[in-house]
């Protein structure tokens, strides 16, 4: 299911209760069955942030990079405001009524206040930490996103890595499918994912490609996969990971009985990393 959310330049739609209702069915109570994508008129062409990769993107994450570059980000900055006790509605009743079934479900306000206001972040993150009062909007972004119930995260641009591991450590349990091809998680990122790894009970897709891990990175991670029930697919292509990294994935995914697809596509792994990889997925 697809869900579209249009905005204006001045993001005018975050500011009608209606328009919020609809945001927290998809975000909220829709799951990861769901796909949000944001759109804008802007300087006469209509401009767009997906909810993760479209047809057109062939599986390349830089095309939405680009895509998204051309996003107006003012919008970002008034979501990043978001309130759903600020809206209004041309009847008050209606008001009262969507406040009321939001405030019975789990989460509440809180719960829609913080994913709409994440969903926003995510989607704009390399913008955000380049504007002018980016340290602020990073700290409260990275609240809002450690609060909120996103189910789909991904990424399309490298950012700095104090961000990439503040961005990791705030990640939600609720998060179901995980992109980062490319973000720049640096050396300490995958010992960080390591640990959400072992504790999440939702996360299936997990892409790390292009991230240049090499060996070590790949040997932080084996802990996590070996204590996760969750995980599905994970993608390490071009991460430079040697011999001696494939055996101990193949050591960790050997007490993992979920994961059906590794992706190791560009790596040197060699003869010997295979079989050692092979005899832990056996």
């Amino acid at each position: 299911m697809k869900v579209i959310i249009i905005s204006v330049e001045d993001a005018g739609v975050l500011t009608r209760s209606w328009c919020a209702l609809e945001a927290y069915l998809a975000l909220v109570e829709g799951g990861p069955g769901y796909l949000t994508d944001i759109y804008a008129h802007y300087e006469g062409a209509v401009r767009r942030l997906t909810d993760g990769l479209i047809a057109a993107d062939e599986t390349r994450v830089s095309r939405k990079a680009t895509r998204d570059a051309y996003f107006p980000f003012q919008v970002v900055w008034r979501a990043l405001d978001f309130a759903l006790r600020d809206t209004k509605a041309s009847v008050d009743a209606d008001r009262e009524n969507i406040l009321a079934h939001v405030k019975l479900q789990a989460g509440g306000e809180v719960s829609i206040d913080n994913t709409v206001r994440a969903r926003y972040f995510v989607a704009a993150l390399f913008a955000v930490v380049e504007a002018e009062d980016g340290a602020a909007l990073v700290s409260s972004g990275m609240e809002a996103l450690r609060r909120s119930v996103l189910p789909r995260l991904v990424l399309s641009d490298a950012i700095v890595e104090v961000h990439a591991h503040t961005l990791m450590r705030s990640l939600p349990s609720s998060v179901v499918e995980l992109r980062l091809p490319g973000v720049g998680i640096g050396g300490k990122g995958p010992q960080i994912l390591s640990t959400f790894l072992a504790s999440s009970t939702a996360l299936r897709v997990l892409d790390l490609s292009n991230n240049q891990i090499g060996s070590a990175g790949a040997a932080g991670l084996c802990e996590g996969l070996a204590a996760n029930t969750t995980l599905t697919t994970l993608s390490l292509d071009f991460n430079a990971i040697g011999a001696a990294a494939a055996v101990g994935l193949g050591e960790g995914l050997a007490a993992n009985a979920t994961l059906t697809t590794l992706r190791l596509q560009g790596d040197q792994i060699s003869d010997a990393g295979a079989v050692g990889l092979g005899e832990g997925l056996a």
